[in-house]
């Protein structure tokens, strides 16, 4: 859990509040990092297939949001919406 100062995330053309979110502590990232450090053993005895399973379902799960996550995303003052779900924009 995320234990640092919350703050709101502000649509910047209305300046509405979209989501209320917590900073990451140094505390937060340590833990990240070490629960990270403890998944990997488990991660790396994983076969091929089965990272190819795992990371087709988080893209599965992705693209089924893609719309709500691209104006989010265009809400918040990241990139537009059209270049948040083009196949052709880089990560």
């Amino acid at each position: 859990m995320i234990n640092g100062e919350p703050f709101s995330v502000e649509n910047r053309v209305t300046d509405a509040v979209i989501a209320n979110v917590h900073s990451a502590s140094p505390g937060d990232v340590r833990e990240a990092l070490a629960t990270a450090v403890a998944a990997f053993p488990i991660w790396s005895a994983t076969t091929e297939e089965q990272r190819v399973a795992i990371l087709r379902g988080l893209a599965d799960c992705l693209e089924a949001h893609e719309e709500e996550l691209a104006d989010w995303a265009s809400r918040s003052g990241w990139r537009a919406a059209r270049m948040s779900v083009s196949p052709s924009a880089s990560c």
